[in-house]
């Protein structure tokens, strides 16, 4: 079984993230990855959409939060 340490994709997208958008955040990154490979299989496209949906919309809000915060 593959786990997120030795996962060659995982690996290989979060460091291709790290040299091209150093400010994106790696969890999020990550948790995309996982979403995607959760639901690779599956034929019903709305269970991926609407996970991706709901990681963007909570990071939106903790990033809007901490901005607030900042003001």
């Amino acid at each position: 079984m593959t786990t997120p340490e030795n996962d060659i994709a995982l690996s290989t997208l979060i460091s291709v993230g790290e040299s091209t958008a150093p400010e994106l955040d790696r969890d999020i990154l990550r948790k995309c990855y996982l979403i995607q490979k959760k639901y690779q299989f599956s034929e019903d496209r709305s269970l991926s959409m609407a996970a991706m949906e709901r990681l963007v919309e909570d990071a939106l809000e903790r990033n809007g939060s901490a901005l607030e915060g900042s003001e």
